[in-house]
């Protein structure tokens, strides 16, 4: 009985003994799995806390959102899980305002659809990023926000960032590179950018656009005699004129110095621009009030039509320019349509300043002289350069053909230091050969004197070819004299203190009067042709004889341009006129033939 009753302890025992150990084994099994869950979620916590901190000491608005589906798998919503208080201020809200919150309960219509869109888009791609302007519907306290939603196992974070300040910075540097500085109109870098979609809508709706191309005549003449301020505030005044002078959706831009452009969208029929030019023009018929005196000036209106004139942005402005020179060539202060003829013209004038440049940069000029005469005596007693083109095919060309190109280009100014240079260079050639001497005058363009130091480069000439300074004298023009500054002034007395006599040419023709005379001091004054061709008739000898008198008693010598016979000599000799000068004495000739009048 009692072995039977042993062998039962001994298993239960043992089983017990196992079980216990099973029980001891789980148990601590159980106890290592509860330490790591506990660990894990002590990580989390940490990460959680971190991550709170982070976010809430940023600037950032982060958002969790949950896609809300339907038993068919369709999102119909999206649910805000969490938020930082940042992003709950961003929607003027606190966080348990906005945590447990739907986007449909705060967005509906096109709002919704664009929040929507952009969260879908981050779930199939698995981010979106986006800068999006700010409505007044979108209830965000911004005017630019980031959106950028990652997709994060089946939640969205979302981050927006207000970006109003950098986008404010942006436009306002957008603003100041289309806008000029003077007059605030839009500027050359503006219509660059805009005519291409204005000509893209006009294209679309089949309508016509305008291009006036406005060149201020006479503003230089403002500009140098009442300085850069006064120009300035010229400018500014033209810019606020124009802009009064057409509708609200036109514009008008000024590209530059003193060119201004009026963009016409939907201009209708060329009888509107016509309309448009007009009124342009009509803002400069009242005068520019200005250093306390009121001023007059004018406009050029070149005029280029979209699709009739061109279709691109460049071909329009080109063109619009092309009928505004057409214009300055005509007479000024008037508007013209663009035509094709006006672009062959345009092209020609620069294959001739081309051939100008390089004929001055080969010197491809020639001096010749063109003797004066004492009336008295008939000796010759001085001579006037006049330059001639000897160019490679044409051969010689006179300067009516290429002065009045030098003098609009600018090449007046090589090309007439190139003369003093040629007239010196053959003084000093005669003076060695030991051939007699007579004064040479050389004519000198406003240009030259406003664009040059001519002090300088008359004196550097005659040191350079050492002869002497009453060797030459200068001619300048009567229209030149009016226009002459204090500094033009002191540069014509400076050029008569070093030795060099001043002559006024074509007198008669312009409106100098008797005190701009005598402030220059001039030694002679040269009667143009066009009266000398009167003195035949009493009214013209009357004139002529005003002139004399007049230049005597200024204690100037006359020299009368343009004889042509005899009888007019005659009629000079009474008139007590000092010298004459014309085709009767003799036609220009080159340097070795004029000197032989001389010898």
């Amino acid at each position: 009985m009692l072995a039977h009753f042993e062998s039962e302890r001994s298993n239960a025992l043992a089983n017990a003994y196992w079980n216990t150990l099973g029980l001891a084994v789980f148990t601590l099994m159980a106890m290592g799995f509860a330490h790591v869950l506990l660990r894990r979620k002590s990580e989390l916590e940490s990460a959680r806390i971190a991550y709170r901190a982070a976010t809430e000491e940023g600037v950032d608005g982060f958002y969790i959102n949950r896609p809300l589906r339907d038993k068919d798998g369709r999102i119909y919503d999206y649910l805000v899980v969490d938020c930082n208080n940042r992003g709950a201020e961003i929607f003027k809200l606190q966080r348990h305002d906005l945590i447990g919150k739907t986007i449909s309960d705060f967005y509906q219509g096109a709002v919704k659809e664009a929040a929507f869109a952009r969260l879908q888009e981050a779930l199939e791609k698995g981010v979106h990023e986006s800068e999006v302007k700010v409505s007044e519907r979108d209830r965000l306290d911004a005017e630019w926000i980031n959106y950028k939603a990652v997709r994060s196992g089946d939640d969205l974070a979302v981050t927006i960032r207000d970006i109003s300040e950098n986008k404010a910075h942006l436009q306002e540097l957008e603003r100041r590179g289309n806008e000029d500085a003077l007059t605030g109109l839009p500027n050359r870098h503006w219509i660059q950018n805009h005519l291409p979609s204005a000509i893209a809508r006009a294209k679309e709706s089949n309508t016509t656009i305008a291009l006036l191309f406005v060149d201020i005549d006479g503003f230089k003449a403002v500009n140098d005699a009442l300085g850069h301020t006064a120009g300035d505030e010229l400018l500014k005044m033209i810019a606020s004129r124009l802009k009064r002078t057409v509708r609200p959706h036109d514009h008008v831009v000024r590209l530059g110095g003193d060119e201004y452009v009026v963009l016409v969208e939907g201009a209708g029929r060329d009888e509107d621009v016509k309309r448009v030019a007009e009124r342009a023009l009509n803002v400069f018929k009242e005068g520019f009030h200005l250093a306390s005196q009121n001023h007059t000036i004018g406009a050029s209106i070149g005029i280029s039509i979209y699709p009739r004139d061109g279709t691109d942005a460049e071909t329009l402005l080109k063109n619009a320019d092309i009928a505004m020179y057409a214009v300055k060539k005509e007479g000024k202060s008037n508007y013209q349509f663009y035509q094709h003829h006006f672009y062959e013209a345009l092209k020609n004038r620069l294959n001739r300043e081309i051939e100008l440049r390089r004929a001055i940069e080969l010197d491809e000029f020639e001096m010749y002289y063109q003797a004066r005469v004492n009336i008295q005596d008939r000796s010759a007693s001085s001579m006037e350069a006049l330059v001639r083109w000897n160019h490679p095919t044409k051969g010689i060309i006179s300067p009516i053909e290429f002065i009045p190109l030098a003098e609009s280009t600018g090449l007046i100014l090589p090309l007439g230091t190139l003369i003093i240079e040629k007239v010196c260079q053959q003084l000093s050639v005669w003076a060695r050969a030991g051939k007699s001497i007579v004064p040479v005058s050389i004519n000198v363009s406003p240009r030259q004197f406003n664009e040059s130091n001519m002090l300088d480069v008359f004196t550097s000439a005659l040191t350079r070819y050492s002869i002497e300074p009453e060797w030459v004298q200068i001619e300048i023009t009567e229209s030149m004299m009016m226009q002459e500054t204090g500094h033009d002034v002191n540069v014509l007395t400076s050029l008569r203190d070093v030795g060099i006599k001043l002559c006024l040419d074509d007198f008669g023709t312009g409106y100098s009067s008797l005190s701009q005379l005598q402030e220059l001091d001039l030694d002679v004054l040269k009667i143009d042709r066009a009266f000398t061709a009167t003195i035949e008739n009493e009214e013209g000898k009357v004139l002529v004889t005003a002139m004399i008198m007049m230049a005597h008693a200024l204690g100037m010598l006359v020299v009368a341009e343009g004889v042509e016979s005899e009888n007019q000599m005659k009629i000079l000799h009474e008139l007590n006129c000092d010298e004459a000068q014309g085709y009767y004495i003799s036609r220009p000739l080159p340097a070795h033939q004029a000197q032989l009048l001389f010898s």
